[in-house]
Formats: C-alpha cells, structure tokens, sequence
C-alpha cells in the first residue's frame, strides 16, 4: 500500500511539474550579465524562449523540449529549435554544470561576419556562410573531450584593408582518435577553393593544436606570401607544405 501511495504521489508531482507554466519558472533562471533569456511561453517542460542574448550573439524564437530523465540525474537535457538569429537550426543538448556538457545531432548554420569580434587581427574580416551535419561535442571541465561530425564554410571570403580576396568553400569531417583520444579534423578533397589547401587538423589530450596541410604554390600571392611563412619544406609537385601550431588551452 505504501509503495502505490509513493508511486502515485510520484506520478502526481510529475504531472504537476510538467504541465507547470513555464511564465512561471522565469524567475527562477539565474541573472546573469552575460547571458539575457528573453521570456517563455508553453509549459517548463515543452515551449519556446522569444529570445536569448549572449556577448554579440542574438537567438531569436527557440523551441525546446526538455528530458524529464535527465532531469532526475540532476542535469538539463532535450532538444532545441533555434529558428531565427545569428544561428539557425536543431540540436539535442545535455548540461551537467557549467564545464561539462554535450551537444549532440547539431545542424546548425550562422554567417562567417558573426566572427568578427573574434578576429585577433585589425583589418581582417570573413564572409560566407559556416554550417554543422550531424556535428556532436562534448565538453569535460570546460575542454572539448570527444568530437564529431561535419562543419563547412562555403563561399568563404577574407577582406584585408578593404580588399576582398575569395577563398570557396571548405569541408572539415571531425572525428576522435580511440587510441589517444585526439580530435582529428580532415578538409574534403573534394572541396573547391581557391588555396587548394588539403590536410588535416590535430587536437591532443594535452591542448595542443596543429595543422598539417599544403597549399598550391599557383595562388594569388597575396595569400601565398603570408601562408608560406608556414611553410614546412620547399615547394614540390607544384605544392607548398605547410604546418603550424598552436596552444589553445
């Protein structure tokens, strides 16, 4: 008789929760001066955001259908509609806090000119249109612990002091080494652009980032000049190789 009150008193508190206005849980999403949540509609569980603001970003109009289980693992999950704004698309999503987290089936599109900010160079500015297919990531202790999927940039274009210099597109396949657990980026062959550049991209453990690629030595030399200071060899074949690393945390 216990365990049918318990079980009743469950499924009442559940059906409580989930029908619950989500008006009425705004006041319960944390002030934060980075990130503004515009206000909601529909019940907690099942509805939209009319708006979220973070840094330069604006999302507009995002349905969301959260997973009571993972609810009662203590994390926030389900999927996500973000139909207009800086991005546009779905994904599935899973928080445990603020340093771990999964994003997973993301098909996502934004413009490469939302990047402006990030440019760590004056003058410099991108165009084109950046994109996922099936792209997942998961974050452990705020690094990225396994990734897959697809991004691309198409009809890339780099302007430097006013200059606009057309790059084509780029496909990147991302994958996740199971022997050492490193995050490997490969550029499509396939891929029209105007460096020819091929190669793939490398992620260790430890944060280190490396490229190892080569470009056609035929290029406009505006863009060759600057890329060969990269350069890992002589040219051959009519290519230049190039590598480069970086830490990037």
């Amino acid at each position: 008789m216990k365990k049918k009150i318990l079980l009743l008193s469950l499924l009442f508190i559940v059906f409580v929760v989930w029908w619950t206005p989500a008006k009425l849980v705004e006041g319960f999403i944390p002030a934060n001066g980075q990130v503004t949540v515009g206000s909601l509609s529909g019940s907690a569980f099942s509805g939209s955001v009319s708006h979220i603001e973070y840094q330069n970003w604006y999302l507009e109009s995002i349905d969301y259908q959260l997973s009571f289980l993972s609810l009662l693992s203590g994390s926030l999950g389900g999927d996500s509609q973000i139909n207009k704004g800086d991005i546009q698309g779905q994904l599935t999503f899973y928080l445990s806090d603020e340093k771990n987290a999964e994003i997973s089936n993301a098909n996502l599109k934004t413009s490469a000119s939302n990047l402006a900010s990030y440019m760590p160079f004056p003058g410099v500015s991108v165009n084109g249109e950046l994109s996922t297919e099936d792209f997942s990531v998961r974050l452990a202790e705020g690094k990225p612990d396994s990734l897959f999927g697809a991004t691309s940039w198409k009809n890339g274009s780099v302007t430097v002091n006013g200059k606009m210099i057309e790059l084509g597109s780029f496909d990147i396949d991302w994958t996740t080494e199971q022997e050492d657990q490193s995050i490997t980026g490969v550029l499509r062959n396939s891929t029209k652009n105007s460096l020819d550049l091929q190669g793939r991209i490398k992620l260790n453990r430890q944060g280190q980032l490396e490229f190892t690629g080569s470009i056609s030595n035929r290029i406009d030399q505006s863009i060759y000049t600057p890329l060969s200071l990269f350069a890992s060899g002589k040219a051959s074949n009519g290519r230049l190789p190039i590598k480069f690393k970086k830490k990037v945390y």
